[in-house]
């Protein structure tokens, strides 16, 4: 599992989006329903990437059932 964190996306959902709010980064969309394009995907993973960059952990950590591995 160590090894595989820093590979994997995150699955977006809104608790994702709510963890990431909580560390102070501005997130848009605000809500999963809102992500209508697979460009609007890939610029949310690159925001979650580079606030997991910040914060020095892999982006997957934003999925509270990873947080907890």
């Amino acid at each position: 599992m160590k090894r595989l964190k820093p590979f994997l996306y995150v699955p977006i959902d809104n608790v994702v989006l709510r963890n990431v709010r909580s560390c102070g980064v501005r997130v848009r969309p605000r809500a999963i329903n809102q992500i209508a394009t697979e460009q609007e995907w890939r610029d949310l993973q690159k925001v979650l990437t580079d606030a997991a960059k910040m914060a020095g952990v892999p982006r997957v950590l934003f999925d509270d059932v990873w947080s907890e591995n």
